[in-house]
């Protein structure tokens, strides 16, 4: 809230602007053994939710971003300071097994929106053309 409220000084200046906040699909549905970080998602949508009304007649935007696993060093470094407590294995425990397969793995590139996922289906489709009919050159 602090930053949204030193950045909102320019935007509330010029009467145009966009805050964009960083969610996650787990605000979705929650997941055994996230309950804190899943807890901070829902809180920052309902932030969002109403900052987009308040600031809406000022002419500044908000944007909710809700992106699934990408590419970071956050599940590596949670995984290193999660304390496991054997009573919590069969619930908790199948995630962070889940999570630790994934370490590394996520997808480089993180595509929103229908433009760029349509954008990147018809480069993907052209190169799989010119792959197909290239391939008796190569």
């Amino acid at each position: 809230m602090e930053v949204i409220r030193a950045a909102l000084q320019t935007p509330r200046a010029q009467q145009s602007g966009q805050i964009v906040n960083i969610s996650a699909a787990a605000v979705i549905a929650n997941y055994a053994s996230f309950s804190i970080y899943c807890a901070t998602k829902p809180a920052l949508v309902s932030v969002s939710e109403s900052l987009a009304a308040e600031l809406k007649p000022l002419g500044i935007k908000v944007t909710i971003v809700q992106p699934g696993p990408f590419r970071t060093d956050f599940i590596g470094r949670s995984l290193d300071r999660a304390r496991s407590i054997a009573d919590y294995d069969r619930a908790s425990g199948k995630f962070l097994r889940l999570l630790k397969t994934m370490d590394g793995k996520q997808p480089l590139r993180l595509v929103l929106g229908k433009y760029a996922n349509d954008k990147v289906r018809r480069k993907l489709t052209t190169t799989e053309t010119e792959l197909i009919a290239h391939r008796p050159f190569g």
